[in-house]
């Protein structure tokens, strides 16, 4: 695992600089779709990039210089907030449950694109209802759809899985996700 880790953050800190040249040629380009296309696929690989690099100094304890107090209650009412009007345009409902949420010290940034990550796989893969959970300190995203097969269960909580039949969407698989039964539930245990 660790060298899994140290070779994903090099692999992406050596891609940074040829990928902020292609960016910068990218913006010379006359306007047009394909220029805003092609830069923005250029922008969610650095972001890819990005997150992948913050995964990796948070697991190795050298990150926690971005760490701030987060406020878990607060954090889902703002995701509500956001991503509510989304889930709305989609037919379906979007929830908050909260049962005496804590604080944590995280990197919030990480977090809030952890539950986007997740109410996005809910929206496509989960039923009408979807759930912001913040109980004590964990958060996370309960929805009705079917759910995942059992026979998956131990590889789609690893960092960097996608099961195959998902590969072609977008998103690279950093959430991590557990399923019961035939709902689709998903908690951030934090620390």
């Amino acid at each position: 695992m660790a060298q899994t880790r140290n070779l994903s953050a090099s692999l992406a800190h050596d891609l940074r600089t040829p990928l902020a040249r292609l960016r910068s040629r990218l913006e010379m380009l006359p306007d047009g779709k394909e220029r805003e296309d092609a830069l923005e696929e250029a922008q969610r690989l650095s972001e890819i990039f990005d997150a992948i690099m913050r995964v990796a100094r948070i697991e190795a304890a050298q990150g926690q210089d971005g760490f701030e107090t987060v406020q878990l209650g607060e954090l889902v009412a703002e995701l509500e907030e956001i991503s509510g009007p989304v889930v709305e345009d989609e037919g379906k409902e979007l929830m908050v449950a909260a049962s005496d949420p804590g604080r944590v010290q995280a990197d919030k940034q990480m977090l809030v694109q952890a539950l986007a990550n997740l109410i996005q796989n809910a929206l496509v893969h989960g039923g009408n209802e979807i759930t912001l959970i913040a109980n004590g300190e964990a958060v996370g995203v309960a929805a009705d759809g079917a759910g995942v097969d059992p026979e998956y269960y131990d590889e789609i909580i690893k960092p960097m899985v996608r099961l195959d039949q998902l590969r072609g969407n977008e998103g690279i698989g950093l959430g991590r996700t557990c399923c019961w039964g035939h709902k689709m539930r998903v908690t951030i245990a934090l620390t």
